[in-house]
């Protein structure tokens, strides 16, 4: 019987152990930062308040904007999504890649940056204008629902940035 009770005393001191450094771990992974905003490590996605300038831009001076002083969702352009229906987008590249994200009209992309129901980035030359039509047929939109759309630069790191 003082066996079992030994075992068990050390099987219980090896969880709680384990439950210590699991929790030190989570600790150093999911952080907060200085501006409030919870981090997740370095490398994992996650939702960032400040949109970096151009990375590839040369000298450009470094600048923030925070996501909540970007123009209001009713500066983009709207549609009402009907399947299979395509859209136009064109401009200058600003940056290596260009942004094309859109969300549905009743969610402010600055409080819910993730809600993006079509997101993608296309690599694009450095000051060259583009044109294309996107093909919207794969996406998640629901068909009647009103949607906007909103174009952004991203460099080869960090996040999107210039919506327009």
């Amino acid at each position: 019987m003082k066996e079992k009770i030994n075992s068990l005393l050390r099987t219980n001191t090896a969880l709680i152990l384990l439950c210590i450094i699991s929790v030190a771990v989570l600790a150093i992974l999911v952080r907060e930062r200085d501006d409030g905003v919870v981090r997740v490590g370095d490398n994992a996605p996650a939702i960032i308040p400040a949109i970096q300038s151009p990375v590839s831009s040369g000298s450009a001076p470094a600048r923030t904007t925070l996501l909540r002083d970007m123009p209001d969702q009713a500066t983009y352009q709207s549609f009402v999504y009907e399947m299979g229906k395509d859209i136009s987008v064109s401009g200058i590249c600003q940056d290596v890649y260009r942004v094309l994200l859109i969300f549905p009209k009743d969610i402010d992309y600055r409080r819910d940056p993730m809600s993006a129901r079509y997101n993608t980035a296309t690599a694009c030359t450095l000051g060259k204008p583009y044109s294309e039509t996107v093909s919207l047929e794969s996406s998640r939109l629901q068909p009647g629902a009103e949607y906007y759309y909103i174009q952004a630069a991203e460099g080869e790191r960090g996040a999107w940035y210039g919506p327009y």
